[in-house]
């Protein structure tokens, strides 16, 4: 998967960058609104046993920063939920808790809502090192 410069369409992936080299993701849900697993100012500032899954607007989300919206590969548009069932998903886990920055992020939701895998291609390189 890669990120770009593109308009979000409901169910899509969507990034912000965060302190140079990590980023932040949320799953878009249409109507300038974004469902993310805490904030960009959540994971550095706000004990882990607040942070929870959360409605917010676009902007929010950004948090001034630049917004990236995935690109699927052939491979993964064949393998991940159909974008009304991918938002119900996100909906469905507003509220939810137990963050942990490197098993259970918000790049670990989004790829649960959109692929039924828990993944977080951030934490496996820290993992690593």
């Amino acid at each position: 998967m890669e990120f770009l410069n593109k308009e979000a369409k409901k169910g899509d992936i969507v990034r912000v960058l965060i302190k140079d080299k990590y980023h932040h993701y949320g799953i878009y849900i249409g109507d300038d609104r974004v469902i993310e697993f805490g904030s960009k100012r959540d994971i550095f500032q706000t004990s882990k046993e607040n942070i929870r899954v959360k409605e917010v607007s676009v902007k929010e989300f950004l948090d001034n920063g630049y917004l990236e919206v995935s690109s699927f590969s052939i491979f993964e548009k064949l393998k991940k939920n159909k974008p009304e069932k991918i938002v119900s998903l996100a909906k469905g886990r507003i509220g939810e808790g137990g963050y942990n920055i490197v098993e259970n992020n918000c790049e670990h939701f989004c790829y649960e809502v959109v692929f039924n895998r828990h993944y977080s291609s951030e934490a496996e390189l820290y993992k690593k090192k």
